[in-house]
């Protein structure tokens, strides 16, 4: 069960950058002079990327290893939520990397859960698949309310690039 915990965490802190577009989206329309559709485009980015991640990665993991797609996953999602702030400077720079944001979601989330899985005894794997899942929602809800409570002393770029520095903890955790 302990790896079902370990695994939980590094969903849990993968996603506190998730959602800082969501919640910043008045200011970057005013950054970038974008319209609200331009930056639709930032957001369904991040959602098309992990539908090609699921599309191409689940079926990867049964030829590689699940904990070695799952390590590579989360550094790909940690250095787009890193560069993010630092390198988004549109709505097209913005879209190439809320991608690959999504993409290696894909890589940690859907993996994960059938590391979960084979970790789990039968009797144990509804409540460790359960508890793994309700962490992408405890990830997105603190991702949410994070950047709204901290984003006026900080300013978004800074929440962006707080939020990135959770992955570095996510890293050491593989099968």
């Amino acid at each position: 069960m302990t790896r079902t915990y370990l695994l939980t965490i590094v969903l849990a802190l993968v996603l506190l950058p998730s959602n800082v577009v969501a919640a910043v989206v008045p200011l970057l329309r005013a950054e970038w002079g974008a319209s609200a559709a331009e930056v639709g485009w930032v957001f369904a980015a991040y959602q098309a990327g992990y539908v090609v991640g699921v599309l191409f990665l689940l079926p990867m993991t049964d030829r590689v290893r699940t904990g070695t797609v799952l390590v590579w996953c989360t550094v790909v999602a940690a250095v787009s939520f890193v560069l993010f702030p630092l390198l988004a400077d549109g709505v097209w720079s913005a879209s190439a990397l809320r991608f690959l944001a999504g993409f290696g979601l894909a890589g940690i989330y859907m993996p994960g859960v059938r590391l979960v899985a084979s970790f789990s005894t039968p009797e144990r794997r509804g409540f460790a698949v359960g508890f793994y899942v309700s962490a992408f929602y405890l990830g997105s809800a603190a991702s949410l309310s994070a950047t709204g409570l901290l984003l006026s002393a900080f300013g978004w770029l800074a929440l962006g690039l707080a939020g990135s520095r959770s992955h570095g903890l996510a890293l050491g955790v593989s099968q």
